[in-house]
């Protein structure tokens, strides 16, 4: 689903879980939600209290930067959706990995992707960079050209949202060499936070807010039913570093975050997922923002 975010991992090539680079890719593009940010009353009404919102400068920063701070967005019910088909194994041998098709199906208990119809979709490998949800895409297009999938354990991540609403899951995996070895396994990452809010390219942004949404999920193997989630307090963290200085907020699950103003060129942004108070899965991404492009960048 989408306005969730990515998966993390361990292996190899590295990332969220498989592999190389973290946070380069240029997925499909996402329109910001029309939903109007909530008011300070209207936010009360509902329960939503960020936990904390400040900015302060970059090292070096001029002081005459006008400050920029995060504030509350738009509110969405987050819905653990399966959207990976179940295996017998939770295994992918070395030599399959090149004709290996992600399991993923959407139009049963999740709505399929329609861009036309603000309906967005993300899967992401690991910590690699977020690509358009796509059934039976294979898994080395979730690779850059230079990147390769590593043996080890390594995690699927796919969000399809809506701006009422957001569907995810995540699945863990084992990419097994062709000769084993006694070296000792990695286990399954326990959490991963899945940034889906903004894309890594955002062109024609103009002066309005961008928008940040992240989600934690508890990957289940290919092998498994996704776990009930039992009740916890979850809460996100957002810091952006830019040129204007560094922003922070926290907010609860399923309301983003804005950052109003945000100036053009490279923004860092960085993710804690917490839950009862502990962190539990961190995720970054460099975004670029040209606000006078119109276009998305592929």
């Amino acid at each position: 689903m989408w306005p969730l975010l990515p998966l993390l991992g361990r292996a190899a090539v590295g990332c969220v879980a498989l592999g190389c680079s973290a946070g380069t890719s240029t997925p499909v593009p996402a329109q910001p939600s029309s939903q109007r940010p909530l008011s300070k009353d209207a936010a009360e009404e509902q329960g939503v209290h960020p936990a904390s919102a400040s900015l302060s400068p970059a090292p070096g920063a001029p002081n005459s930067l006008t400050p920029r701070a995060l504030i509350a967005g738009p509110v969405r019910k987050f819905a653990l959706t399966p959207f990976f088909t179940r295996r017998s194994t939770a295994v992918v041998p070395e030599a399959s990995v090149r004709t290996f098709n992600v399991p993923l199906q959407c139009g049963t208990s999740a709505p399929c992707p329609k861009p036309e119809a603000n309906v967005l979709g993300w899967m992401q490998l690991d910590e690699h960079t977020p690509r358009p949800f796509s059934p039976g895409r294979p898994l080395i297009s979730l690779l850059n050209e230079d990147e390769e999938v590593a043996p080890g354990e390594h995690t699927f991540l796919a969000a399809v949202f809506t701006p009422e609403q957001v569907h995810a899951d995540a699945v863990s995996f084992r990419v097994e060499p062709a000769r084993r070895t006694q070296a000792k396994q990695d286990a399954f990452a326990v959490a991963v936070c899945f940034l889906l809010l903004p894309e890594p390219t955002v062109n024609g942004q103009g002066d309005r807010a961008l928008e940040l949404l992240a989600v934690l999920l508890d990957p289940h193997g290919f092998d498994q039913a996704p776990a009930t989630q039992a009740e916890h307090e979850v809460v996100i963290q957002y810091v952006t570093t830019g040129d204007a200085g560094v922003a922070r907020g926290t907010f609860p699950l399923g309301v983003s975050a804005l950052l109003e103003k945000p100036p053009a060129g490279d923004v860092q942004i960085e993710v804690s997922c917490q839950r009862d108070g502990k962190e539990v899965a961190r995720s970054q991404r460099t975004v670029t923002l040209n606000p006078e492009l119109t276009g998305v960048q592929q």
